[in-house]
């Protein structure tokens, strides 16, 4: 039977975010479990800004972040799955977004994740990823510790918009590591999402990749930490990193390329740059999920272009961004609009042998990758 992969879904629930996660005070409101929908629906309806990626994420995250329980996060998202899928579920380290103090610190929410893979029917099927954050205290040495442990994690998440560069020198032994030992790496690559919430630092403010200062709002200076042009100069020092830029730059980014009534320059275009890196054959591991951005069926036409052209087919993958892209559209609504848009050949290479070759060689990746491999014309329902 073949295998396909989700390659990006999120388990962690509001207790594992801090007070200031979610704006207007309303994460007490999002844990409860009648009042959750409720925190949703004034993210939906009461912020004038409700149709930018960042507040409809976190519509979705008070509406399915109130479950008890990681376990059953993952389930529900399971059971919108064939058995053949199997997941990457990436941690999200919030202790040094300046948030405040969640109630479940990181080191409980991998635990959770961690143990969740220690179940013996889903040691095959859970594929955790450890987050990398430059200020958390010895972090390549973290880092390692919970990949080479047993049931740890296969990969590395970063998310440089909670406040730092994706190059901060203190990530270098992280990268080092994970180009030598072909561990995959995913980052956020999109101007939605979460944002650094604490104080900001003139300095924070010079993009090191540029050296050019970034003015505008908290959320747009933070979107701009997701740049991929701040990848650059990692990739400069690690080409053969397996690095994997998610939502192919987010659907923001795709609107304005797709309704802009005059050509997007190069340089502004983030979809444009993600090929960039793609292409280079200086880096031949880059690659970029459609997780989320995929939601909006005014962006099938674009992804199927790029999951078929050949200069970006092979590094397309497949993620879906549960339980973020629940206030667009549904688990599988996202799946089936995707792979009808596509076809089944290219959805052969993108949920299963592009994912594959992402993960890579590692010794961690050996172990999920398996021996079998997905035919382009593979049927399996989604």
């Amino acid at each position: 039977m073949p295998e396909f992969f989700n390659c990006h879904i999120h388990t962690f629930t509001a207790n594992a975010a801090p007070p200031r996660f979610l704006p207007f005070g309303l994460l007490p409101i999002a844990r409860g479990r009648f009042t959750g929908p409720v925190a949703g629906w004034i993210l939906r309806n009461l912020w004038p800004f409700s149709t930018t990626d960042r507040f409809e994420r976190l519509a979705a995250f008070a509406t399915i972040g109130r479950l008890p329980s990681q376990r059953a996060v993952f389930e529900r998202v399971r059971g919108f799955y064939t058995d053949e899928f199997r997941f990457v579920v990436l941690t999200l380290d919030m202790d040094y977004m300046g948030a405040g103090v969640p109630r479940h610190d990181y080191q409980r929410q991998l635990r959770d994740v961690i143990e969740l893979r220690s179940d013996p029917e889903l040691r095959d099927v859970v594929l955790p990823f450890v987050c990398a954050d430059p200020r958390r205290p010895d972090v390549a040495e973290f880092v390692r510790a919970n990949i080479e442990r047993e049931n740890g994690c296969v990969g590395i998440k970063v998310y440089p918009p909670l406040g730092f560069w994706p190059s901060d020198t203190r990530l270098n032994p992280v990268f080092d590591y994970a180009a030598s030992e072909r561990i995959p790496v995913l980052a956020h690559c999109s101007r939605g999402g979460a944002i650094y919430r604490g104080r900001i630092r003139e300095e924070m403010r010079v993009a090191p990749h540029s050296g050019k200062r970034v003015g505008g709002r908290r959320s747009a200076l933070f979107g701009e930490y997701a740049n991929p042009d701040g990848w650059l100069p990692v990739l400069e020092r690690n080409p053969d990193l397996r690095l994997c830029l998610a939502h192919y730059g987010g659907g923001e980014e795709w609107r304005r390329y797709l309704r802009n009534a005059e050509p997007v320059s190069e340089r502004e275009s983030w979809i444009r740059k993600i090929n960039g890196l793609i292409e280079n054959p200086q880096f031949p591991h880059v690659y970029a999920d459609v997780s989320a951005t995929a939601a909006r069926p005014d962006t099938l036409p674009l992804i199927a272009v790029l999951a078929s052209r050949p200069e970006t087919r092979d590094h397309v993958l497949f993620g879906s961004d549960f339980f973020m892209i629940q206030r667009s559209t549904t688990e599988r609504q996202f799946g089936l609009g995707l792979r009808s848009a596509i076809g089944e050949t290219a959805w052969g290479r993108i949920a299963g042998d592009n994912v594959r070759a992402w993960l890579g060689s590692s010794n961690s990746a050996q172990r999920i990758a398996g021996s079998s491999t997905a035919q382009p014309g593979a049927t399996p329902s989604h």
